[in-house]
């Protein structure tokens, strides 16, 4: 039943929604289309059913109307593992308790999950006490939460391997320091977490003062990149670094920075030892990794940076003299037609591939986007043209796909039986593995480890101790004798080796081989009754 305080504030939002000069009958026609136009999905439940719901409730739990879920129990749409505490939560709304906004797990008609965020009230439906539940569909937001999670962990894995050093601070305070850190300055982490970037510079021209500058660059919004700067290792040696930073203002408008250090000192020494005349603070780079071009309206170009002219083997004078057409391999010669008119519709062209032609005639596959530059008069004056060489990576593509190849010929012809599996259920089977269990591939798929075992200490009580080591990644590397059963029931005996592993959903993976090994065992057998035999004998 609603309490007085919820009426109370129902009243005032009746008053606040209502416009001078409209007519009463005019307001529950009004509230009717805000709850059919809402973005939010509302139901109603009178703690037994569903009573009420909007088409957006029902688009959310996966029907066409309303009419797929009203009337149907509200435990339909909730996990078992969250009954509980939507129960609990419904009878807190219905006694006139406060509820927290909520986000939690509900199950659309077909079964599949989706994740919702909302909130419940207690309302008055037809005269009886009821539950409102409005809420959204947040499943893109949660699934996106749980990649950033992926990619933070993935993050740790580079910053911990990193061939160069990381040394993210705040206000120049070292915050963290990744292992290549430790290596290049001498310092141990609880060091370098006492200390400030600038503890690490030498006091020269090209130490402290030269960081100092490019941190207060880095506070006015323009951070250099890859600038020398002279530090020095704990044992009081110059160590030559190339510093980049990425820096962000925190929450609290202090400055976060994450310095990356890469150690050149073995390259400083050696310029200095080739001319010792030449500039000591020379920059390292001059050019973009990245292809770019600038090119007028009608396609001719003007510029080229360093990469452009060795990707394309053209000298800057050179490539002055072509248009785009004149590199474009014949085969995307139409489509510049199309990419012009995106450009003129929507200011740059998203990253396409496309074939690019070289000075000698090679065609090399290339990723392209363009993007155009306005005159002070806001008129279209140039395209930027940025080109990525995608030679190593198509080569890199087509080694991996006769990797494959070559793993699936072996796992096709491979004398013993290959089973993989997630979670024990089997993924995919050899035909070897169908020899020795007398299954077809199709059966195994539908099949757990275990449905194979044999009902024997041997069998499925050794399997399922493996299976629960290799969770708790305590399974020892080595061969286990387990005792199976064939499809028509007879015994197989096998030796069993396995490499488990979580894979990126966080799941037990395992790649599971078996050598049949039952004639191996029967002979043992025969043996030791020959030799019980003869110690009967004599």
């Amino acid at each position: 039943m609603p309490t007085k305080g919820s009426r109370n504030k129902a009243d005032s939002a009746s008053k606040a929604a209502y416009t001078p000069g409209m007519e009463a009958e005019e307001l529950p026609q009004l509230y009717q289309r805000l709850v059919e136009l809402s973005p939010n999905g509302i139901m109603v439940n009178n703690g037994e059913q569903i009573v009420f719901a909007n088409q957006k409730a029902a688009e959310i739990l996966g029907g066409a109307t309303p009419v797929d879920i009203v009337g149907r129990p509200m435990w339909d749409f909730i996990p078992t593992d969250q009954k509980e505490a939507f129960q609990n939560r419904i009878k807190a709304v219905l006694d006139g308790e406060d509820a927290p906004p909520i986000l939690t797990a509900m199950q659309r008609i077909d079964g599949s999950p989706v994740e919702i965020e909302g909130s419940t009230a207690a309302v008055s439906f037809r005269g009886q006490p009821a539950g409102l539940i409005v809420f959204q569909d947040v499943t893109e937001r949660v699934e996106m939460q749980k990649a950033l999670e992926d990619s933070e962990r993935r993050y740790r894995g580079l910053f911990d391997s990193a061939p160069l050093a990381y040394l993210p601070s705040r206000q120049g305070h070292i915050l963290d320091a990744n292992p290549k850190a430790l290596e290049t300055f001498g310092y141990t982490r609880d060091e370098l977490l006492s200390m400030s970037v600038l503890d690490l510079t030498a006091d020269t021209n090209a130490g402290r003062p030269h960081l100092t500058w490019m941190m207060g660059q880095g506070r006015s919004g323009n951070p250099p990149q890859n600038q020398r700067v002279e530090m020095q290792h704990k044992n009081g040696t110059a160590v030559w670094t190339s510093v980049s930073s990425n820096p962000s203002m925190g929450p609290d408008g202090k400055l976060e920075g994450r310095g990356m250090f890469l150690d050149i000192t073995k390259q400083v020494q050696m310029e200095r030892a080739l001319d010792e005349s030449q500039e000591k603070l020379q920059t390292i780079y001059d050019h973009m990794r990245e292809g770019v071009l600038w090119v007028t309206m009608d396609g001719r170009i003007t510029h080229a940076n360093p990469a452009t002219l060795d990707m394309l083997g053209y000298a800057l004078d050179e490539i002055q003299q072509i248009a785009m057409q004149d590199i474009v391999a014949p085969e995307y010669a139409d489509t510049m037609a199309t990419n012009a008119k995106s450009l003129h519709q929507n200011g740059n062209l998203e990253l396409k591939e496309r074939i690019w032609r070289r000075k000698d005639g090679i065609n090399i596959p290339v990723e392209v986007g363009i993007s155009l530059t306005h005159n002070a008069e806001g008129n279209p004056s140039a395209m930027m043209v940025f080109v990525h060489d995608l030679t190593a990576r198509k080569a890199a593509q087509q080694q991996l796909e006769e990797s494959e190849e070559r793993y699936r010929s072996l796992f096709e012809t491979a004398p013993i039986a290959y089973l993989p599996s997630i979670r024990g259920q089997i993924i995919d089977a050899n035909p070897k593995a169908q020899e020795i269990f007398g299954y077809t591939r199709d059966e195994l798929l539908g099949m757990n480890v275990l449905d194979m075992a044999a009902d024997t200490p041997e069998g499925r009580g050794a399997i399922s101790k493996n299976i629960e080591l290799a969770r708790a990644g305590t399974l020892p590397r080595g061969e286990y004798r387990s005792e199976m059963r064939h499809k028509d029931g007879t015994e197989v005996w096998v030796s069993t080796s396995a490499t488990p592993y979580t894979n990126a959903n966080g799941e037990l993976e395992g790649r599971v081989m078996y050598q049949d090994i039952t004639r191996q065992v029967q002979a043992e057998r025969e043996l030791e009754d020959s030799k019980n035999i003869l110690q009967t004998t004599y």
